[in-house]
């Protein structure tokens, strides 16, 4: 019966692990998505990990090139904190749940 126990263990981690894996291949396969509004006025280019990389505003609507810049990094930062935040949140309430199991990609 112990080794059943074991055995039982010893698949769970297994299937974590490959749970792991399978994660981390779609997010290297998520890198550099593009987004682009329909209309045209901004491009975004997410990594895998939900983080904002950078932001492009279309030049004919911001034609200021120093206000644009500005504007661009200010979009990015201010996104890539409110992700962070969320992610947070959301890994302190998952912890809540699973009771501390750090199950992959739950935190």
């Amino acid at each position: 019966m112990v080794f059943e126990n074991l055995k039982k263990k010893g698949e769970m981690l297994k299937q974590a692990m490959d749970m792991k894996s399978k994660m981390k291949d779609v997010q290297k396969k998520l890198q550099n998505t593009e987004i682009c509004s329909d209309d045209g006025i901004f491009k975004i280019v997410l990594n895998g990990e939900l983080e904002v990389k950078e932001v492009k505003l279309n030049p004919d609507i911001v034609p200021d090139e120093v206000l644009r810049k500005k504007l661009e990094g200010s979009i990015q930062k201010g996104t890539n904190k409110g992700i962070g935040e969320a992610k947070s949140k959301a890994a302190s309430q998952f912890s809540d749940i699973t009771k501390g199991m750090n199950l992959p990609g739950m935190t």
